[in-house]
């Protein structure tokens, strides 16, 4: 059954709670007691050693809580309906004329898709657009009311809408609440999250599909809009839409002098670069070289890489790794390294250790 806005907030609090708990736990014994196997980002850590585990506790993951903000801000119902809004069932149709004759009017579109007007009959609705909505009753009303006619007119009819329909839309793959859910007629792909819950953890922010009529007709990168601004993608939702969010792609640990610290999820032959400008970008007392750690193998220890991001920015980067960028030590100290080295150049010291 369709959850309401109540009890998705508290199904979102107990996972926060059981969140905490889990982050409470002090070895891995107790981790394996307590683990949320939904979340294979863990389960998949476990057995490597405490030492070798990526100290994610600190870490939140990118993206995620923007989409957990309903029902507490409800951004849409001050919004106008725009002209290309398509009239369906339950949509209250305002009708007023005023002037020489007086009138007001509020019908609502049935099932069948038509409203009853008095002394014109039945007309249908559904299907038409709001701003062909006045020429298509226009007509209609100068053929009872003479004053709406010809250039010297003495009254004025005006359309408007009222309360609006809600839409169906299906959200499954990692959807906080999977299902079919009633959602506002406005609505696009972030807003319809918004009123369903969000997305799990376990879910992907770069792939979110709208699926219509058996076919992908869209794909949003919500890493776009939260980075660069851009919505371009962030489609509206139509009746009988699938918004189908699959598994995240992978998971890069990003720790250190970055503007945001957090679990990002890149896609395929995406670089250190791509993933700094996730990030924020550098702090200004960040190091340029960065440390990368990647694990092999689920048998073997992890490799460490070392990579100047002045001159590898283009370092692709694998699901798992984890992301260390040093801040410049404060030291009036500084030796000088040149030759056979991966990494030539001045380096701070501390002449106490």
């Amino acid at each position: 059954s369709q959850l309401t806005p109540e009890e998705i907030m508290i199904k979102r609090e107990i996972e926060t709670l059981r969140e905490k708990s889990m982050e409470r736990s002090k070895s891995v014994s107790e981790d394996a007691m307590n683990i949320d196997y939904a979340d294979t980002l863990i389960a998949g850590d476990f057995f490597q050693s405490e030492s070798e585990l990526p100290d994610d506790d600190i870490l939140d993951y990118y993206g995620y809580n923007i989409l957990t903000t309903f029902p507490e801000r409800i951004i849409w119902n001050n919004q106008p309906p725009s002209g290309e809004y398509m009239l369906g069932t339950g949509d209250e149709v305002i009708i007023e004329i005023w002037g020489d004759t007086q009138l007001r009017a509020v019908h609502i579109i049935d099932q069948y898709g038509k409203i009853n007007i008095d002394k014109i009959g039945q007309i249908n609705l559904s299907g038409v657009a709001l701003k062909d909505l006045q020429s298509k009753l226009i007509s209609k009303f100068q053929n009872v009311y003479s004053s709406l006619k010809g250039p010297d007119e003495t009254a004025y009819l005006d359309i408007s809408l009222g309360k609006l329909k809600s839409i169906n839309v299906t959200f499954v793959g990692e959807s906080i609440s999977p299902g079919i859910h009633a959602i506002h007629s406005f609505s696009t792909i972030i807003t319809g999250l918004m009123q369903t819950g969000g997305i799990s953890k376990l879910g992907s922010l770069r792939d979110i599909q709208i699926i219509r009529n058996g076919k992908k007709v869209a794909s949003l990168d919500l890493y776009d809009y939260l980075s660069n601004g851009d919505a371009g993608s962030d489609r509206r939702l139509l009746d009988g839409d699938i918004v189908f969010i699959p598994i995240r792609y992978s998971t890069i640990f990003v720790r250190g002098e970055v503007m945001r610290p957090a679990i990002y999820e890149l896609l395929s032959n995406e670089t250190l670069d791509d993933i700094v400008h996730f990030a924020g970008g550098l702090t200004a007392i960040s190091q340029k070289v960065i440390r990368i750690d990647r694990l092999e193998s689920s048998t073997e220890s992890s490799t460490t890489h070392l990579i100047n991001f002045n001159t590898q920015p283009s370092f692709i980067l694998e699901n798992g790794d984890a992301i260390e960028v040093y801040e410049i030590p404060t030291s009036d100290h500084q030796i000088y390294i040149f030759g056979k080295v991966k990494n030539p150049g001045s380096f701070a010291f501390d002449t106490e250790k």
